[in-house]
């Protein structure tokens, strides 16, 4: 990774702008070109990751993916686990950029020229690819469809950087339960065996990408209204499990986490 560090880089920093702005951005800046699949945001319960696929009037495609983390060492981890999808070695890949062509703190190229960007910008981890080596002129230069989208994402993440403690987050006002034991917030949870139960939160400054996940899979996900915030359960096991909610912010996908303990027991 040492490769990767940019000399004098910029100072880190969480981005606050509108991601989803720049599928559009992109359009505009390459004639012709129209979206491919539908766009996609998948949430975990460390981060949100975007996925744009742009297709050129000469069916060239450009696949951009955004992995928005919660911090800077999240983003360069995030990095990191890129090269260990590849078969190659990292340096039989990528390298450095020349002068004036890095981004972010952390910034690669493909050895072939055209073909991938990747960098870390902050707390964000971005991919940009194309299958096929497709150029563009801009202004009196001819440049790979790769560079052009990679400097204009690059510029829409640094237009509004701030420090962590101002970045643009949901916010969870409360969760609530049905058909478990244990009715106080901080009480323990119970569920009897083979019972649903539903699990609903109220979120602030929140889109409908969410995801829910179970620590040991005691308890079940059979169902997720997302537009509601609400996620039915099946306890299908004996014993303790704990439940992790994820929601992500509609413009800078930052994602918030509630957890919740629930322990399956046996009806008497």
């Amino acid at each position: 990774m040492e490769v990767a560090a940019v000399s004098n880089p910029p100072p880190v920093s969480h981005s606050n702008v509108h991601l989803h702005q720049i599928p559009d951005s992109i359009l505009s800046a390459l004639p012709g070109s129209t979206f491919g699949k539908p766009h996609r945001t998948h949430v975990t319960h460390t981060s949100s990751q975007a996925h744009w696929d742009i297709v050129l009037d000469n069916d060239a495609g450009v696949r951009v993916v955004l992995d928005v983390c919660g911090d800077h060492d999240a983003a360069f981890r995030a990095m990191a686990r890129h090269f260990e999808t590849y078969e190659r070695d990292p340096d039989e890949v990528f390298k450095a950029p020349g002068e004036g062509r890095t981004h972010g703190q952390y910034s690669l190229e493909s050895i072939v020229p055209g073909y991938a960007v990747i960098w870390v910008c902050g707390n964000v981890f971005v991919c940009v690819f194309s299958c096929t080596l497709a150029h563009i002129t801009v202004g009196n230069e001819r440049r790979a469809v790769t560079d052009v989208v990679a400097d204009m994402i690059d510029k829409h993440l640094t237009d509004e950087t701030v420090d962590p403690s101002a970045w643009k987050m949901p916010k969870i006002e409360s969760v609530s339960t049905s058909e478990l034991l244990g009715e106080a917030q901080d009480e323990e949870k119970k569920a009897y065996l083979g019972a649903r139960f539903t699990v609903t939160a109220t979120v602030s400054d929140s889109s409908d990408s969410v995801h829910a996940s179970v620590t040991t899979g005691n308890v079940y996900l059979t169902e997720t209204n997302a537009k509601d915030y609400k996620f039915t359960f099946l306890a299908r096991s004996l014993g303790e499990d704990t439940i992790t909610l994820t929601f992500s912010h509609p413009h800078t996908l930052a994602v918030v986490t509630h957890k919740l303990h629930v322990t399956v027991i046996a009806k008497d």
